[in-house]
């Protein structure tokens, strides 16, 4: 950070040329990936974005202006402006049409990934898909895109997408052949095919596979992973060890989680999820008041469009289990917030989020 922060600096004095314009793009592109990784504040980034703008237009560069979109479009996906980032996504893939085929595919990489996140479940694994069959037909591109962590990244975003709509045994059989396929160089790509491995067994139901990837996800992020893949790997993890009943592993896990969340602002996308999780926790152990202010503030984010979409359901549902815990005698609010989860699990399309709502709904019933 330092460094690039030293480049714009130097780049001042010296007279303007096509490659000090270059300079002043690529130093500011690369404040912003660091800023992803290590943490950054919301207004710094936006500044950098916008002179990084105005040098891409000035340049009439569309690589680096698509670039430049997908770095600061994660950036603000990840710290939980998800529909900001879909937009960066889709403006990034408009400007790479009919460009080079590598930069096609990592535009559209990024497309998926921001499509998830914002929970269109149907057009991200459609996005990847097609990204994916791209790498396999193109002549050279499997070759050209061998060393990047992008097509696994796309196939695990895939697999997370297809095991939410119904397709969990095509997304489990995608995951452990891309497992047998990675090294302990693409680190990136392990952890987070070990974490959402243990997601999809979660949601499967087999929560000693969940647990047993998502340690494993912890573990390779807490050796050598970046802020968000450790808050991501605790994520997945701490919801598996609960639905396993250990609330004291669930609650450490998580509670780590979000102080490095906050701490470092960085992952944030994972917070409502992760109050919900921790409130469920403190629900299974009888703190009512606990689980009712860690859910105030995560349906508050929700409210405010922050956060990964498919967390908003982790947040409905843990209201809805928070209000019928409390045996009130108006049964109205639990019928509202039963009313509120049964549009969000059709908004999203999942078929296990439809599975546990149905669920959680007859139960109530009895």
């Amino acid at each position: 950070m330092r460094h690039c922060r030293r480049v714009t600096t130097l780049l001042a004095a010296v007279p303007e040329s096509r490659e000090t314009l270059m300079l002043e793009l690529t130093s500011r592109i690369a404040l912003l990936e660091i800023g992803r990784i290590a943490g950054i504040e919301e207004r710094e980034a936006r500044g950098l974005f916008d002179e990084a703008r105005a040098v891409a237009e000035r340049l009439q560069d569309k690589a680096g202006h698509a670039f430049l979109l997908t770095s600061y479009g994660r950036l603000c996906g990840l710290a939980g402006e998800v529909g900001q980032y879909l937009a960066c996504a889709e403006r990034a893939t408009e400007l790479a049409e009919g460009s080079d085929a590598v930069f096609e595919f990592e535009m559209r990489s990024v497309l998926a990934h921001a499509q998830l996140a914002v929970g269109r479940l149907a057009p991200a694994r459609a996005t990847a898909e097609r990204a994916l069959t791209e790498v396999a037909q193109v002549a050279g591109l499997r070759e050209a895109v061998g060393r990047s962590t992008a097509p696994g990244l796309c196939r695990v975003w895939w697999a997370l997408a297809s095991a939410h709509l119904g397709r969990t045994a095509e997304a489990e059989a995608a995951l452990e052949a891309l497992l047998a396929e990675e090294s302990e160089r693409a680190l990136q790509a392990l952890y987070g095919t070990h974490a959402i491995l243990c997601e999809v067994l979660r949601l499967r139901g087999d929560l000693p596979g969940a647990l047993a990837h998502g340690r494993r996800a912890v573990e390779l992020a807490e050796e050598r992973g970046s802020v968000f893949s450790r808050v991501e790997a605790a994520a997945f993890l701490g919801a598996a060890e609960l639905a396993d009943g250990d609330l004291t592993a669930a609650t450490s896990v998580l509670e780590r989680a979000l102080a490095l969340a906050r701490n470092r602002r960085a992952a944030l996308w994972y917070v409502p999820r992760i109050l919900a999780t921790l409130a469920d926790a403190k629900l299974a152990a009888g703190d009512r008041s606990g689980a009712r202010a860690l859910l105030s503030e995560a349906r508050e984010l929700v409210d405010r469009g922050r956060g990964w979409r498919l967390g908003a359901f982790d947040v409905a549902l843990a209201w809805v289990r928070l209000l019928a815990s409390e045996r009130a005698s108006d049964r109205n609010p639990i019928e509202s917030a039963l009313e509120s989860l049964d549009a969000l699990t059709a908004e999203l399309g999942s078929d296990p989020y439809r599975r546990i709502a149905a669920l959680e709904r007859a139960r109530l019933a009895t």
